[in-house]
């Protein structure tokens, strides 16, 4: 699995297509950017200057990093431990306020 932005792709060509289509058709510095081939380990983009038309093209190698956004198992595992934790403090809550009651209401049984 490989990452780009907020989302895994199951290959490296997919991340790496994901990638340029987030920068083609944008204009940086005077320069209209378009991608203009694809593979697992390199982007071929192309600039075309706006005000001449010149074009000037760069292969960009390409490495997209490994997903490392959080699947579903981890986050199960996250929520059981939460879950353990409020019913901790649920029932510690629960245990002093039981105690509590008992000790401040102790030698009061018999008043009336």
């Amino acid at each position: 699995m490989w990452q780009f932005g907020a989302q895994c792709y199951g290959t490296a060509q997919a991340a790496n297509e994901a990638a340029a289509a987030a920068v083609s058709g944008t204009v940086q510095g005077g320069y209209a950017i378009a991608a203009s081939a694809v593979t697992p380990t390199s982007i071929t983009y192309e600039a075309t200057d706006i005000s001449t038309g010149a074009v000037l093209m760069r292969v960009v190698a390409v490495e997209p990093q490994p997903c490392g956004l959080m699947q579903r198992a981890e986050a199960m595992e996250l929520a059981w431990g939460v879950a353990a934790v409020l019913l901790s403090v649920g029932a510690v809550t629960f245990i002093g306020r039981t105690v509590w009651h008992a000790v401040t209401s102790w030698g009061h049984q018999g008043d009336t």
